[in-house]
């Protein structure tokens, strides 16, 4: 958990100087929080490679401790 709320917390510094896009009818409903996710999915995406290196690292490391925690997990469930 705490990589994923790192993660966010990165994505959305990042994103926080994307241009604001005009908002239309969709974007005051229930869809806002989905709308909003998906521009700063595109803003992330266009954001050059070296913009982008914090927020990889800790992707790298929440893939890193699952591999770790699924590792012991089946280390466990051999030593039984």
């Amino acid at each position: 958990m705490f990589f994923g709320f790192w993660e966010l917390r990165i994505k959305q510094q990042l994103t926080d100087e994307a241009p604001q896009l005009p908002e239309s009818v969709v974007d005051r409903g229930v869809l806002d929080d989905l709308t909003e996710r998906m521009k700063r999915e595109q803003y992330l995406r266009s954001l050059p490679k070296q913009a982008l290196v914090k927020y990889r690292r800790v992707v790298m490391l929440k893939f890193l401790f699952f591999a770790i925690l699924f590792a012991e997990m089946i280390y466990f469930q051999m030593s039984k």
